[in-house]
């Protein structure tokens, strides 16, 4: 249930929320997507960019590198960032 579902557009304007996606998981991509942080700095940064957003391959065969990162570390990087996208699906009908 969402907690903004019974609002009116002036409450929504009021707390700055007319933007907000459909769901809580997608908020936190956008996020991500839109803040000017760069997620490719950390070791840290890039498991939670990765597993969020995901890193396209020619980003990943770079972050290999970088950070001298295993083939089964990408591979569960992939993973977990389906695994995300399946949640965000799942939870697509929960309005804000």
């Amino acid at each position: 249930m969402s907690v903004y579902k019974n609002l009116t557009k002036e409450e929504k304007e009021q707390l700055g929320i007319l933007w907000l996606p459909v769901n809580c998981l997608e908020h936190l991509v956008n996020i991500l997507s839109f803040s000017s942080k760069d997620w490719s700095k950390e070791p840290r940064d890039i498991w939670i960019y990765g597993i969020i957003c995901g890193w396209d391959e020619d980003s990943l065969e770079e972050l290999k590198w970088k950070y001298n990162l295993k083939s089964i570390q990408i591979k569960v990087m992939r993973k977990l960032h389906k695994q995300f996208n399946k949640l965000k699906e799942l939870n697509k009908d929960d309005l804000i």
